[in-house]
């Protein structure tokens, strides 16, 4: 972050996605800035909340914007000082010396891209280029393009933007469990005798979470392994040049579950604490959570606050879902949604039987 002001996409992307019921202190401790107690007090004072206790709600977005914004000088010097850092190390990891780099992500929007991107420009000049693989893309990815780097995703890139946003949605946390890697989350770079190393985050270790991911990526790897044995280099790669590979067919099974979870899939994923982006200040929630109320307001939080829409909603009685459909505008837009990717999906793969 080197500018911060109402127009800039920075703004949004501090505030986060999940930043609903949030502290306002964790707001301003994630930040990193020197920023002292009586400093921080009289600035939460300033924007119009109450105390560092205080849960934000969604009617305080324009407060919490101003927040950062009273507090801009502090981010976009603390931004420096990892810039300098972050500099240092994709130099010693040979990303300068590269011609043509890339990096490979699951997804979304290419903040990540975008941010390396800042960083090689700098150095390089005008003929800097980075492209970017993922397994998934959301309409943000255009931000991207528009600088003039490649970005592609492997999933729904010939369905209509509203319904793969949906499938990523319902993907997302599934994805990152499964993608995760044996760390967690890099939250800054800082020097160490043997060099420039990750600073990790103090939350998302759980070693349940853990082992979890190792034993589908170790199952994955072996798929692989075995599929490789039986097949000639050559010949793969020359499929793979030669065709037109159709990636749904390669996620059917990710698909189903996340379309048609069973209720064993449900309290598999409920075992499951996901993190969202928000550094070291949050615990996450369950992928699934259950709810055991009939109160329509109750079911309605929880169905517009589920992390996977369909795995909570197979948790629930068909007397909820009838409360749902009746009183959570939000579903009804999702069945449709629901009833509409099926359909594409099958009109592809009739043998599917979504």
């Amino acid at each position: 972050i080197d500018t911060l002001n109402e127009e800039s996409s920075e703004l949004r992307f501090l505030i986060s996605s999940w930043w609903e019921e949030l502290k306002v202190k964790e707001f301003l401790f994630r930040l990193k800035i020197d920023l002292s107690s009586e400093e921080a007090n009289c600035l939460i004072e300033k924007v119009g909340f109450t105390s560092m206790e205080y849960r934000v709600k969604r009617s305080d977005y324009t407060r919490l914007e101003k927040l950062f914004l009273e507090a801009a000088e502090l981010i976009i010097r603390r931004g420096e000082k990892e810039r300098k850092t972050l500099r240092e190390y994709i130099i010693q990891e040979g990303l300068l010396a590269e011609r043509h780099p890339a990096i490979v992500d699951i997804g979304w929007g290419g903040s990540m891209q975008k941010s390396i991107f800042k960083i090689i420009e700098k150095e390089k000049g005008s003929a800097t280029k980075l492209d970017g693989f993922y397994v998934g893309t959301n309409n943000r990815m255009k931000s991207v393009r528009d600088l003039g780097m490649g970005a592609d995703g492997f999933i729904l890139q010939s369905y209509p933007e509203e319904l793969s946003l949906y499938t990523i949605w319902q993907s997302t946390e599934i994805l990152e469990f499964m993608f995760s890697a044996d760390h967690p989350t890099v939250l800054y770079f800082e020097e160490a005798k043997e060099g420039i190393r990750p600073k990790f985050s103090m939350y998302n270790n759980e070693e349940l979470y853990r082992e979890s991911a190792e034993k589908v990526q170790t199952a994955a790897f072996k798929f692989v392994n075995d599929f490789l044995d039986l097949i000639n280099k050559e010949g793969l790669e020359e499929y793979i040049k030669i065709s037109d590979i159709d990636s749904d067919f390669y996620f059917k099974n990710l698909f189903n579950l996340v379309l048609n979870p069973t209720i064993r899939d449900a309290e598999h994923f409920h075992m499951i604490r996901h993190l969202p982006g928000l550094g070291e200040t949050y615990e996450g929630d369950h992928i699934v959570e259950y709810c055991n109320s009939y109160s329509p307001k109750a079911l309605c939080y929880r169905f517009e606050h589920a992390y996977w829409e369909n795995g909570f909603l197979v948790t629930l009685s068909n007397a909820q879902k009838f409360l749902l459909l009746l009183f959570c505008k939000k579903y009804q837009e999702r069945r449709r949604m629901r009833k509409q990717i099926k359909k594409l999906m099958n009109q592809k793969h009739p043998k599917w039987n979504f």
